[in-house]
């Protein structure tokens, strides 16, 4: 697992060297300052990154040490990247992870608060001290369990702050859950047995396609295909490329379209597809779905539909 850091302070100069004198594998550094993200990167034996976008593409774990105040506005940055598995860390001890990092789950990232209670005074030389010093850690994902070790085998004394009590919906609370199923075997409501069995039959469809990893690669393949063919008819992406994800696409009309897009609903649903309305407030839009049971064969049936429309509709 590769590290890299958003911001080349105190703390982020020396949790690098931390880590890099224990033998974790680095990246590098973005800061907005690239004479101290250079030079963090010297002492780390690691590269600074000209974009954020270069850091998270290169970076499994990517720690945001900036101050408090900043995070919000650097996680914004962020979420018009792809962080697929990526991990989100943030060192405030003011701050959870969910709270620093809202809706992150969404887009496939982890969420950590990695925080080492050790005041850093001296840059070039607190990274010494942070061997014996407490780290308080939490979040949500699948390496809380390798952070603490890790942190602990380089000499850390390491603090799980607890879960409970976290969640933000009463009947979704699955730690909660997981207690009562601990203690009695039983649900704490009415058991959902349906809902039960359609994740069941879902995680068995996703394993079978070849895990997540597979399916991201087919809803990719049809938002490019989708993107490619609406294009050559004039409905253009309303989002660059680069921040374009594999979800939901939204499109421009063609200009000097004379149709509504009611008509061109009724005319998609009868033909057994369906269309969403635009968001956009600035722009005349609509979108489509790339997700879900759909697969290129369907991009292409829904193309030509689209193409057949805008013939009748042009007269």
């Amino acid at each position: 697992m590769t590290i890299g850091f958003i911001g080349a302070g105190k703390v982020g100069f020396s949790l690098g060297q931390f880590f890099a004198h224990g033998g974790l594998p680095m990246t590098g550094y973005y800061s907005r300052h690239r004479d101290s993200a250079q030079e963090a990167a010297e002492r780390t034996g690691t590269r600074q990154f000209a974009s954020l976008e270069a850091l998270v593409r290169a970076s499994d774990a990517i720690f945001l040490t900036v101050p408090d105040g900043a995070i919000s506005a650097v996680y914004e940055k962020l979420r018009q990247f792809d962080l697929t598995g990526k991990q989100l860390c943030h060192c405030s001890g003011a701050i959870s992870a969910q709270e620093a990092f809202p809706g992150a789950e969404e887009l496939g990232a982890e969420l950590y608060s990695i925080h080492p209670l050790f005041p850093v005074s001296d840059k070039y030389v607190a990274w010494r001290e942070l061997t014996g010093a407490f780290f308080c850690i939490e979040g949500v994902g699948t390496h809380l369990d390798w952070w603490a070790e890790t942190l602990a085998g380089l000499g850390a004394q390491v603090r799980r702050l607890p879960s409970e009590g976290k969640a933000r919906s009463l009947s979704l609370d699955l730690l909660d859950q997981w207690k009562g199923m601990e203690k009695d075997g039983k649900w704490r409501f009415t058991s959902p047995t349906h809902v039960v069995l359609a994740f069941a039959q879902a995680l068995k469809e996703l394993k079978a396609e070849g895990g997540v990893p597979a399916r991201y690669a087919r809803y990719d393949e049809n938002q490019r295909l989708l993107a490619e063919n609406l294009s050559v008819m004039g409905f253009r992406p309303y989002l660059d490329t680069k921040v374009q994800g594999p979800i939901i696409t939204t499109f421009r009309y063609p200009e000097g379209a004379k149709f509504t897009f009611r008509q061109m609903y009724d005319y998609i649903k009868e033909r057994g597809y369906v269309l969403y309305p635009g968001k956009v407030m600035e722009a005349e839009t609509f979108r489509v779905g790339n997700i879900g049971e759909i697969y290129p064969g369907d991009i292409l049936k829904l193309s030509a539909i689209l193409a057949d429309f805008l013939k009748e509709a042009a007269g």
